[in-house]
């Protein structure tokens, strides 16, 4: 299991969910630092689903091409909150926005030691695990 939920994140970093509340299990794929112009953030962001972005509140401009593209969640560095517009489309959308106090650099630390979990409740990792374990373990020769 190489992937987060919005869940997990939110708590490694103790984050503010500012909307998304109800969208706290969605997959985290892939992380990206939206640090560069908004044209060439926008050419990663396009070859990738299911991402998280981390980027500063006062990236109006990145946190929105990220918005219009597959992301699970937005990550605001630096506890800058985001331009209203932002909010909006993120709650149309249902994509949470964690905030959180850290700045760039150690939020990114941060989440790429994230250790994943498989919680009980957690259908989908549960359902990948069954199938590695069907495709790769002979279980008639684990319990002979």
């Amino acid at each position: 299991m190489t992937y987060f939920t919005v869940k997990e994140v939110a708590e490694a970093l103790s984050a503010n969910v500012l909307v998304g509340e109800g969208h706290m299990d969605l997959v985290v794929e892939g992380v990206f630092i939206g640090a560069m112009t908004m044209e060439t953030a926008l050419k990663y962001m396009r070859r990738h689903r299911r991402k998280a972005i981390i980027t500063g509140g006062d990236r109006s401009d990145i946190q929105l091409a990220a918005l219009s593209t597959d992301t699970s969640c937005l990550i605001l560095t630096g506890g800058m909150y985001p331009a209203n517009q932002v909010v909006s489309k993120a709650y149309e959308k249902g994509i949470p926005i964690l905030v959180t106090r850290y700045d760039t650099l150690a939020t990114s630390e941060m989440v790429e030691h994230l250790i994943a979990r498989i919680e009980p409740q957690d259908a989908e990792k549960v359902r990948l695990v069954e199938k590695a374990v069907a495709d790769n373990v002979d279980l008639d020769k684990v319990f002979e």
